[in-house]
């Protein structure tokens, strides 16, 4: 199945949720929508920037819904860098880095993929189903015709969730942007310390990027309770709603 990542990188979910659509069906032809998604954790497991970009599905609105898959591709492309780096430096230890990336899809899983049930629904959304599971991965065809993996980290429910913390939704995702950012550069950090041997060993270098890590939880934290203490401006009156 596909997994989230490991708690070190929290916040950055790749848990793929089920959606119900009427009128779904059974694809014919699911190979283009099975190759697609091989593609995609093939390209995340190089951290294969450019074909991630072509590979995860990003709405139209709003815009800063591409600044968000972005982020998040740059943080798999240092995190790649970290392991690299480990691997190198501490060649015995290295699995310390790997925080669960390669778990995202196991080899059992790769093989699994072949057997997935696919359905299509009229609006060009894939649901697949692995053997054995119940919550589907879903996918959108682009408009040129490409698959692409539909990720919550990239596509979330901004809405919903302001809604629910009476946030503004521009707000949180922009926060949203901003923590990604700062784990990317935390996860970079440590990578330079192992690469340029300013951090003393694999133990330190842990430790290190651990101690970001948490912090930028907690700075996260901090500024969403300060967005939901911000005064919200009045709400504009709508004609089309009654009083």
């Amino acid at each position: 199945m596909i997994r989230p990542l490991a708690k070190t990188l929290a916040t950055c979910l790749l848990l793929m949720q089920a959606m119900c659509h009427p009128q779904a069906f059974a694809a014919d032809n699911s190979k283009p929508v099975l190759d697609a998604l091989l593609r995609f954790l093939d390209a995340l497991d190089a951290a294969d920037a450019p074909a991630l970009k072509q590979l995860i599905y990003v709405p139209d609105k709003p815009p800063a819904l591409q600044l968000c898959r972005d982020a998040f591709i740059d943080l798999v492309v240092a995190q790649k860098r970290l392991e690299r780096a480990a691997q190198t430096r501490f060649p015995t230890q290295a699995n310390r880095f790997r925080r669960d990336l390669d778990l995202i899809a196991t080899p059992a899983d790769r093989k699994s993929i072949a057997e997935a049930s696919v359905m299509i629904d009229d609006s060009q959304e894939a649901r697949l189903t692995l053997p054995g599971e119940t919550s589907p991965i879903r996918m959108s065809l682009s408009p040129s015709g490409q698959w692409q993996v539909m990720l919550d980290v990239v596509e979330p429910d901004t809405l919903l969730e302001a809604r629910t913390l009476q946030v503004n939704p521009d707000a949180l995702l922009q926060l949203r942007i901003d923590r990604l950012r700062a784990m990317s550069e935390a996860v970079n950090l440590a990578a330079s310390g192992i690469e340029g041997a300013t951090s003393p060993d694999a133990s330190a270098a842990e430790t290190s990027l651990a101690d970001r890590i948490a912090a930028l939880k907690v700075d996260y934290r901090n500024k969403l309770d300060q967005l939901r203490n911000r005064p919200r401006m009045p709400r504009p009156h709508n004609v089309y709603e009654p009083d």
